[in-house]
């Protein structure tokens, strides 16, 4: 029996890394710096210091977060709405879904908000069944077919390994 609670029952549930490890070996971390260097002489010779200080942010940001462990996070559907964690999204902002399931790279449910300041919420499938997800989510909210391929964004962080 489905379990309950204050958002009505659970109806499905799994367990997701809130980032994805990539791989990457000792050219990638040659190349990763030799880009970076040369845009930062590249910043320092035209005196375009905000590019200089984005790089370095970008840097930073790209090397400790490959190097920390992700945490495992917990994505429920609820009868009234979703949560990832602690942090509810009900049904009611949610203008619509769609799933991309193209194996082994692209495997997510990607959830579009009604308000156009929130960015779209993904939700990697990891080991949920994507048709079960698919019908699940179709009692509750309007899916957009004509999304065929993941996000650019996705793509390049998967094929860059940022």
């Amino acid at each position: 029996m489905p379990e309950t609670n204050d958002r009505g029952q659970k109806l499905a549930t799994w367990k997701f890394p809130e980032h994805q490890v990539r791989q990457r070996g000792k050219a990638w971390y040659v190349f990763f710096f030799l880009i970076g260097g040369a845009a930062m002489i590249w910043s320092l010779f035209t005196a375009n210091f905000l590019f200089l200080m984005i790089i370095l942010i970008a840097w930073t940001v790209i090397y400790v977060s490959g190097r920390r462990k992700p945490q495992m996070l917990q994505f429920t559907i609820l009868e009234d709405g979703l949560r990832v964690n602690t942090k509810f999204y009900p049904f009611d902002d949610i203008e619509k879904f769609w799933v991309i399931y193209k194996p082994p790279h692209s495997k997510f449910v990607y959830f579009h908000f009604k308000t156009f300041w929130k960015p779209e919420l993904v939700i990697p499938l990891e080991r949920a069944q994507p048709t079960k997800v698919r019908e699940i989510l179709l009692d509750y909210l309007k899916e957009d077919i004509s999304k065929e391929d993941e996000n650019i964004s996705e793509t390049i962080s998967r094929e860059y390994k940022l």
